[in-house]
């Protein structure tokens, strides 16, 4: 000891002895430096300890007790302290805020202070935080704290000690002591508790992280549960993982974006639910690549729409956008925006951003989130079969318990299975006439008892009809083929369309119009491909029962004919039947040949090669006399008739008794006669084959053709 009553060698060997019953307990062995500066210290001491007993005592040695001296330690001196401050540091049991206040009072006591702060570096935030006293700072070279840790040196300012604590090379803390003594801070105590204090740190961060992921895997846990007795119901599962995400990253907002074919379904918290394409926005980015996107400032981010906070009045800041996938496939983008900022004791508000941590937190989350929402998605699935099952089953049965001979009745039966089917506002059914090559529909929603007809090929209906392939049409008004007259005499809004066809093997039956498709609430929304395939489905079991309807009213239709001409052969041929009568029923009469003398075609050669009689029945008043026409035209521009002495009168009242024994049927009627009477005679006179006949054999040809 010092005159002056130091006592710096005794606290040094304390802190050696503690420092060895570490080892000892540890089972540590001295290095081979160590046990070289063990050695020279003990011929120092042995020197020092000889010299100081000579020059007391008068003699060369050193007393018993007087080594028994130096060796003690001195009650109630800062060494005791340190001993009661290293076991406590030991201690992993302790949280992060117990060990940085047992370092505190250990360092406010060598540097003299009245208190002492002590923060550590949060490697996630990059903030300094200190829980004794619940205050956080930034690290910055405009505060001092900041400074020293950007800096890792120790300085005064203002009275307040700055000494970084470094582990390894690597700032892990910084102590901030007002009123410190600076005459202390080169003193062996304060290094050694510095040590200490560096180490129990960097023991107590990591601690701090093994409790992190101990609580995540908890909350994980109960965050999977919670998702599993959601996952039946999309819409709650959706704002249970919205919910749950941003507590999970404290986020001010989260947005759920499922993936639904080509198109995203965007959930908010307050229950909107808009459908975009696919790749739009940051969102849609995601959904594409499956990269995450961390944004600490929107603003500064191209793909940012800032028109959205315009219209809202919010301020979007920072956002972490990452994909939700289930066995390698994206099935929702989660887009979190505005991490928290953090609130000091002081009020003091300390924005952050999105950290990897953050997205390490969320991408294990969206493990369990994707597998919710896939089962949830199969459960929908075998909701929607069933139910599409049922709805199918229920049309069949209704259209085989209507009666066959009743067309309209099967049309309408149809009509009103597909509306229910696929939750249609409205609906059309138009059948087709290929006789005419006419869309032809009493069986409307608004125009009920009305017959409509226009030619295959016009509108949304006939382009359906000529071409055999639905069209699904998202915004009506966006469509030229679409007549907004319509909807301005029904004071109706027609929106989405969803046209199909009705075909039996391979042929069109009727075409099926359905308008405006509600969702759940009431709102109107777009068909869909799984509406599509639904329909297909339902249109073979109606175009069965339509094509059957067709067939029995045909054979009906043409029985009845049948019988109206046997009837009519057997007055004419019955005993009592007298001349006059025959001749008036036989007879023509002059309206029906007027008729026909009164067609004219004055722009078409009914002789060219490039004639399409359907064309002239299109545009003619009435179709029969413009095919008579048409068939009288032609035998007299061969002058054939003339030649054999057959007048005109004569020729047209046989055309016109050859017409009335033909029926109404789809193929063998009087438009085909004519059609093939007229293809003869572009043979023999456009093609050259009457230069090998006779007059009389073309003639023939021509007259049997009718």
């Amino acid at each position: 000891m010092t005159n002056n009553g130091s006592h710096h060698l005794l606290e040094a060997l304390t802190l050696c002895r503690v420092i060895i019953s570490r080892y000892k307990r540890s089972n540590m062995r001295l290095s081979e430096a160590e046990c070289r500066a063990m050695q020279e210290l003990s011929e120092q001491y042995r020197e020092l300890a000889c010299g100081t007993a000579g020059a007391a005592s008068g003699g060369p040695g050193m007393s018993h007790a007087a080594v028994t001296a130096a060796d003690a330690a001195v009650p109630g001196s800062p060494l005791d302290s340190m001993v009661g401050f290293m076991e406590k540091t030991v201690n992993v049991r302790l949280r992060m805020g117990e060990i940085l206040s047992v370092i505190n009072e250990q360092l406010s006591l060598v540097l003299h202070a009245s208190h002492t702060h002590t923060y550590y570096l949060d490697p996630v935030s990059s903030l300094l935080f200190d829980p004794v006293h619940e205050v956080a700072a930034p690290i910055s070279e405009m505060t001092p704290i900041g400074k020293a840790v950007i800096s890792g040196e120790r300085f005064t300012l203002a009275g307040t000690v700055y000494i970084p604590l470094a582990h390894d090379g690597t700032v892990i803390g910084c102590v901030e002591s007002p009123c410190g003594r600076t005459d202390c801070q080169s003193s062996p105590l304060l290094e050694a508790t510095l040590r200490v204090a560096t180490v129990a740190l960097k023991n107590a961060i990591g601690v701090e992280e093994l409790n992190w992921n101990k609580e995540k895997a908890e909350v994980m846990l109960k965050m999977a549960a919670q998702l599993s007795r959601d996952n039946l119901d999309e819409s709650v599962l959706v704002s249970s993982i919205m919910s749950t995400a941003r507590s999970l990253t404290e986020s001010a907002r989260c947005s759920i974006f499922l993936v639904k074919g080509d198109t995203l379904e965007a959930h908010f918290e307050d229950g909107d639910v808009v459908t975009m394409p696919k790749g739009t926005g940051i969102a849609g980015h995601v959904a594409q690549t499956g990269e995450t996107v961390n944004i600490p400032d929107a603003y500064h981010d191209p793909r940012f729409n800032r028109e959205v906070d315009k219209a809202t009045g919010y301020r979007t800041k920072t956002i972490l956008c990452m994909p939700v996938r289930y066995e390698g496939s994206i099935v929702a983008v989660a887009q979190l925006i505005n991490k928290l900022d953090l609130t000091t004791a002081s009020g003091v508000r300390l924005p952050r951003t999105y950290t990897k941590r953050d997205e390490d937190l969320f991408q294990t989350f969206a493990m369990f989130a994707g597998v919710s929402l896939r089962n949830c998605r199969i459960n929908d699935s075998l909701v929607t079969e069933k139910r599409k099952g049922d709805a199918i089953l229920d049309v069949v049965t209704v259209l085989s318990n209507t009666d066959i001979r009743d067309v309209e009745a099967i049309a309408r039966r149809a009509l009103h299975g597909a509306k229910r089917l696929l939750n249609a506002d409205r609906s059309t059914l138009f059948l087709v006439d290929k006789e005419r090559n006419e869309l032809y529909s009493r069986v409307a929603d608004s125009v009920a008892g009305k017959e409509i007809r226009f030619p295959c090929g016009q509108g949304i209906a006939g382009t359906v009809a000529s071409s055999g392939i639905g069209e699904n049409i998202l915004d009506a008004y966006q469509d030229p083929r679409f007549n907004r007259e319509v909807d301005r005499q029904l004071g109706y809004r027609t929106q989405t369309i969803l046209c199909e066809p009705i075909a039996l093997n391979g042929d069109i039956l009727a075409v099926v119009q359905l308008v405006n498709k509600l969702d759940s609430s009431g709102e109107v929304t777009t068909f869909t491909e799984a509406d599509r395939e639904t329909f297909r489905v339902f249109s073979l079991f109606a175009g069965i029962s339509i094509n059957n309807s067709r067939l029995l009213e045909f054979a009906v239709n043409a029985g009845r004919e049948m019988m109206a001409l046997n009837q009519h052969q057997s007055a004419l041929g019955a005993p009592g039947a007298t001349p006059r009568a025959k001749k008036r029923m036989s007879c023509i009469l002059d309206e029906e040949r007027s008729a026909v003398l009164r067609v004219r075609f004055p722009d078409v050669d009914i002789t060219d090669i490039d004639f399409n009689l359907f064309d002239v029945r299109e545009r003619a008043e009435n179709a029969l006399d413009a095919a008579a026409a048409v068939a009288y035209n032609l035998l007299l521009d061969s002058g054939l008739p003339q030649k054999f002495g057959c007048s005109e009168a004569t020729l047209l009242n046989f055309i016109l008794r050859c017409r009335k024994r033909y029926r109404n049927v789809p193929y063998h009627n009087f438009f085909h006669v004519v059609d093939v009477c007229q293809t003869i005679h572009t043979f023999l006179y456009r093609g050259g084959a009457h230069e090998r006949l006779t007059e009389l054999e073309c003639f023939v040809l021509l007259i049997t053709a009718l």
